[in-house]
């Protein structure tokens, strides 16, 4: 096989776009795959705003290219047969499936703290005989954050599946007949170092993937011929939140368009793209939510630049550095595969449309980047992080300052990157004026004791103890309300029944500083989680923002979230 692959372009595309007929008006709108139906070349998707009274369930033809109202439907159920009896008794065993002819039965079997290894496992139901590969974990087993890892070609001849253990995600290929004890090792067909997201078999030579091969922030769509050695980019901008669907013979994914994350059709005959009408906010998925890709070093990110000032005497213009969650979640170039990073991304483009720059930051531990990359925070919370959010800060305060003035530096996240934005401010204080925190882990200790087996307790090696207590010090906030300088602001917006983080971590943040004459103000959000499901938290949280940076809201529709 060649080591470079030829790249085709698309010769033409169909649109159809969306728009017509709205029903109903929200700030974004976003589809989720309920089932699939290759009878009638149709499918059904759920669509629509963040609240629960917006979602709508919509049936769509890809003969049409329609997509009409539709009962809750039940999502769809495989025929499994008794094909999975020969795994019953198996511990830790996810993504499972089988090939349409039951022949073969697949599955995974993840590590954890007391296995050590996972394990791909391929059993040959008619000739009982289990073929499978081990391998070790770079330092967290991410595969199972995969939207699935095995895909068996449509004749039983071909097995794909993903694996990590040559750096980054990659798609290794399999052929079924002939195995040997040998034969799960596979070939990796993927060659280069970049992440993919998702990945099903066309047929026994052909897979479509979504991946970052053009730069870590761009997800796209390609169809890799193996016999042919032929890649074709399909589209870019593409969701990796759902799974990619085989309906008949077309491919069906999720892409992003303005502020809506919508269906798609690939037709492979044709070479085409088809978008379908659906009932849909008139203009949301024509918005264009510019941006600029920066890489600093090893980092990554995305700009968003205000409209430039257009006299010679610059105004003053505020920057937010945003610090998305998890660690191993990523930014996004407009908005976010995920509903609830989508809505972080519409403050900031609120924030944007008010005046200010804001650098969305892919910090050591962000996805899409290798096993290195996420290794790089192993003891390290706390010091590794903070060290690339200082870097990138005064490579973009540098490419800023060539069209504005900046007039001070806000840190803003989310989850983790909520602790990353205080942390930041206590050991940089002289370069950031305010620290903006929502549902952030304040305090490591008492929160790993709770949740004792988190893939934090694997970051700091357990809970604390005389081995350990020293990474525990490097992450630590609570004893450094030293730092703080006179006047900054430091804001935690706590959700009141966030059961991920505990809502209690606020207060320990508050209460432990207080004494010491550092306020904290904290804003809690009623009737919430971890995850914001009412159009009234954003507007809040987005009102709460401004105001956090002395803005005054440009229009008053600024921050009205619908």
């Amino acid at each position: 096989m060649k080591q470079l692959l030829f790249i085709i372009s698309l010769f033409s595309f169909s649109y159809f776009f969306l728009g017509a007929s709205a029903v109903q008006s929200a700030s974004l709108e976003y589809s989720t795959f309920i089932s699939t139906d290759p009878v009638s070349n149709s499918f059904v998707i759920r669509y629509g705003g963040l609240e629960e009274k917006d979602k709508h369930y919509y049936s769509c033809s890809i003969q049409n290219l329609f997509c009409a109202a539709t009962s809750t439907p039940s999502e769809s159920v495989s025929s499994s047969g008794n094909y999975y009896n020969v795994i019953k008794d198996t511990e830790r065993v996810i993504f499972r499936g089988h090939s349409l002819d039951g022949k073969f039965v697949y599955y995974y079997q993840y590590a954890d703290t007391k296995h050590p290894y996972r394990w791909y496992v391929v059993i040959n139901t008619e000739k009982g005989k289990t073929y499978a590969k081990k391998t070790a974990v770079p330092f967290l087993d991410l595969m199972t954050e995969q939207n699935r890892l095995f895909s068996i070609s449509p004749d039983s001849e071909t097995l794909f599946y993903i694996d990590d253990r040559e750096g980054t995600p990659a798609i290794y290929r399999v052929p079924l007949a002939n195995m040997t004890k040998s034969s799960m090792i596979g070939e990796r067909i993927t060659k280069s170092a970049y992440t993919v997201a998702d990945f099903i078999a066309y047929d026994k030579n052909t897979v479509y993937f979504i991946a970052n091969r053009k730069d870590p922030l761009t997800w796209s769509l390609y169809r890799y011929d193996t016999i042919a050695d032929t890649l074709q980019l399909i589209a870019d901008n593409v969701s990796y939140s759902d799974p990619i669907k085989k309906v008949g013979g077309n491919i069906v994914f999720l892409q992003m368009k303005g502020n809506a994350v919508v269906p798609v059709v690939y037709d492979s005959t044709k070479n085409t793209l088809g978008y379908f009408l659906l009932p849909q906010t008139p203009g949301i998925s024509s918005i264009n939510n510019s941006y600029k890709v920066v890489r600093y070093g090893n980092l990554s990110g995305t700009i968003l630049y205000p409209k430039a000032d257009t006299d010679n005497a610059k105004v003053p213009r505020p920057m937010i550095v945003w610090l998305h969650g998890g660690p191993y979640r990523q930014s996004s170039l407009t908005i976010h595969s995920f509903f609830s990073y989508g809505v972080y991304d519409w403050i900031l483009n609120e924030a944007r449309g008010n005046g200010a720059v804001v650098l969305k930051l892919d910090y050591s531990g962000s996805y899409g980047y290798g096993s290195d990359f996420i290794s790089a925070l192993k003891g390290n919370i706390g010091k590794q992080d903070v060290k690339d959010v200082v870097f990138a800060l005064g490579k973009a305060k540098e490419d800023a300052s060539k069209d504005f003035s900046i007039s001070g530096v806000y840190l803003v996240g989310n989850s983790y990157g909520g602790y990353l934005a205080v942390r930041s401010l206590t050991a940089y204080p002289e370069k950031f004026v305010g620290a903006f925190s929502i549902n952030g882990v304040m305090d490591w200790t008492t929160l790993l004791e709770d949740l004792k087996t988190s893939l934090f307790n694997i970051y700091f090696g357990g809970t604390p103890n005389r081995k350990n207590q020293n990474l525990f010090d490097k992450a630590d906030m609570l004893g450094r309300y030293t730092s703080v300088l006179p006047g900054q602001k430091i804001t935690l917006v706590q959700a009141e029944k966030d059961n991920t983080i505990n809502p209690a971590q606020a207060d320990i943040l508050k209460y432990s500083w207080k004494p010491n004459g550092v306020e904290v103000n904290v804003i809690s959000v009623p009737e919430e989680d971890h995850v914001f499901h009412k159009n009234s938290s954003i507007t809040n949280i987005c009102g709460s923002l401004l105001s956090f940076m002395n803005m005054t809201a440009t229009s008053e529709e600024r921050c009205i979230f619908h």
